[in-house]
């Protein structure tokens, strides 16, 4: 990812992730959400969060804003509580804030899905849609604790509206900010920006370029999923993609990963290859190729040459509710400082298809070629490629550990927790696949079955 591009999509991870804590301004954005609660949800969590907004909101009565503290600002409804306001620092659990955020039946039943599609990307907890291991998962999430998401995807014209302001949408191509100024070096300090109310409104304009269009796509992927989408509008989604393409590859604004990067069948990739007449073959992300041999196994070339041989397995499945259970309770003694576990599933904890290697350098840098549905024999030809800084710590967001056993990627490059004797630790917080038969988990870097310690792993940028 290009620093100067990629600076805004990190940041608001960084914002979603964790604690910000200045006072008045954004604080609290979004702690971690406990993926493992989410387990016994019915049908990918859409359309099914009725119950739950009602419970939350007769837990926490007083984090409930009425139809009438909800205002209109040039004819469109505006949240009575944001990150910029001193109450939104009182919400000090995840639960208070999504019930802040819950849309009023009066309000959503007036609502035409325009007005909603717009009102939901204004949501302050909209960009919680980056936490899981996939944007298009994310979003299901939501819908699991946002009604207006909820709402959104159960209207009859969700896709006709969300693919007409999709191809309407107009991509500004430069940024608010200039991050590269703002934020210099390896290891940026965003405080620079998150205390300052001016620049984090600037920065929130550079980040919401790519929440909707991640977004838009996203909901033409669960469309899709759902078989409730056309051959006449996978034609037209077609053309509306090759133009965004073009009006992507010249905005700052920008970068990070994508639908069309996170899943090689998407809707979105088989649209492009249909409509353009490339086969798939064609396309290759980061300037790597596919390859194969009758005799070996297919393998990746790397611009020096280098290969990186994979296998793909015969069948795979996804991992059970009980599985995942037994898995995450041998460390429950394991919590952070709000009492939420600190070993968690990711992505639903994955699927036997593919290994850690696999998750941690395709995820990173070349998402679209098969990263779910193959597993890399080593990484070998990744760790020598010479394009890769090497570090003895990560510098952040994203950056790969891997000691040739084991790969991992960084969510927090440092991240404090307690076990049950209150005793405090600290390490990088990692997601990795433990295994090809093991979890996709979120964990301390040092704790779980693949546990490492920052000494044992080298780092790339």
């Amino acid at each position: 990812m290009n620093w100067k591009r990629g600076s805004i999509f990190c940041l608001s991870i960084f914002l979603a992730t964790y604690q910000t804590g200045i006072g008045m301004p954004i604080r609290a954005m979004a702690a971690p959400l406990d993926t493992a609660t989410l387990i016994s949800d019915k049908e990918d969590g859409v359309h099914q969060a009725k119950i739950k907004y009602e419970k939350w909101m007769k837990k926490y009565p007083n984090c409930v804003h009425p139809a009438k503290e909800w205002k209109k600002v040039n004819g469109k409804y505006q949240y009575p509580v944001t990150p910029y306001d001193k109450e939104w620092g009182s919400y000090g659990k995840k639960e208070e804030r999504y019930v802040a955020c819950q849309i009023p039946q009066k309000i959503l039943d007036e609502l035409s899905t325009e007005e909603l599609l717009e009102l939901v990307l204004d949501c302050p907890l909209t960009v919680n849609m980056y936490l899981y291991d996939g944007i298009k998962d994310g979003v299901k999430k939501m819908a699991q604790y946002l009604n207006g998401m909820d709402e959104l995807l159960g209207r009859e014209d969700c896709l006709s509206v969300v693919h007409q302001y999709y191809a309407k949408y107009n991509i500004p191509e430069k940024q608010q900010l200039d991050y590269e100024e703002l934020l210099p070096g390896n290891n940026p300090d965003y405080y620079t920006i998150v205390d300052d109310e001016k620049l984090m409104r600037k920065a929130e304009k550079d980040a919401n370029v790519m929440i909707a269009l991640n977004l838009c796509e996203a909901i033409i992927e669960i469309a899709s999923d759902k078989n409730i989408i056309s051959m006449e509008e996978k034609q037209a989604v077609a053309k509306t993609i090759l133009q965004k393409e073009k009006e992507k590859n010249k905005s700052q604004c920008v970068d990070g990963p994508s639908v069309e990067k996170e899943q090689a069948d998407s809707i979105l990739n088989n649209c492009l290859r249909a409509y353009s007449g490339q086969p798939v073959s064609e396309i290759a992300g980061n300037g790597q190729k596919l390859a194969s041999t009758r005799s070996g196994s297919p393998y990746f070339v790397l611009p020096d040459g280098g290969k990186v041989y994979y296998t793909i397995p015969n069948s795979s499945r996804k991992f059970t509710a009980d599985e995942i259970s037994k898995v995450l309770n041998q460390y429950k003694q394991f919590r952070n400082i709000y009492g939420d576990p600190v070993i968690t599933v990711a992505g639903e904890g994955g699927t036997t298809a593919y290994n850690c290697y696999n998750y941690a350098w395709l995820k990173k840098y070349d998402p679209q070629n098969l990263w779910k549905k193959c597993t890399l024999n080593n990484d070998e030809a990744f760790r020598n490629y010479r394009y890769f800084t090497k570090s003895s710590h990560p510098g952040g967001i994203g950056w790969i550990g891997s000691n040739a056993r084991h790969a991992v990627y960084t969510i927090r490059k440092s991240y404090d927790y307690i076990d049950g004797n209150n005793r405090l630790y600290s390490a990088p917080l990692v997601k990795s696949k433990w295994g090809p038969k093991g979890l996709l988990v979120q964990h301390p870097l040092n704790r779980g079955e693949y546990q490492c310690e920052t000494s044992d792993m080298t780092w790339f940028c």
